[in-house]
């Protein structure tokens, strides 16, 4: 027959899907300095105890903001020129607070 002979099993041979010693043996370590590190996530464990109604309440507090910061950045170029008058400001300065607010919005 054409097939190839069967292999024989080694000692020590693992199976498929069976992990291997050293992966083991790297899980255990990284357990151990996982317990003995440094907290680094400050949310770990975190539960929120708010009720349902004050989540949607400030979740539509933060769109409204949202939308009211976006409509103000664009308005706000609209009415240089009275700022420059009303508070004797640079359009220098004025362009200044446009590219601030823009760049808070990015991030």
């Amino acid at each position: 027959s054409d097939l190839p002979p069967k292999r024989e099993k080694r000692p020590g041979a693992r199976s498929r899907g069976a992990m291997p010693a050293a992966m083991g043996q790297a899980k255990e370590r990284a357990d151990t300095i996982k317990s003995d590190a440094v907290l680094i996530d400050p949310d770990e464990g975190y539960e929120d105890a708010r009720s349902v109604r004050q989540q949607w309440l400030e979740y539509s507090l933060m769109c409204l903001c949202n939308i009211a910061w976006t409509i103000d950045s664009a308005i706000l170029p609209l009415f240089f020129k009275e700022f420059q008058v009303l508070f004797a400001v640079s359009q220098t300065h004025l362009s200044m607070l446009s590219t601030a607010k823009g760049w808070a919005a990015a991030l």
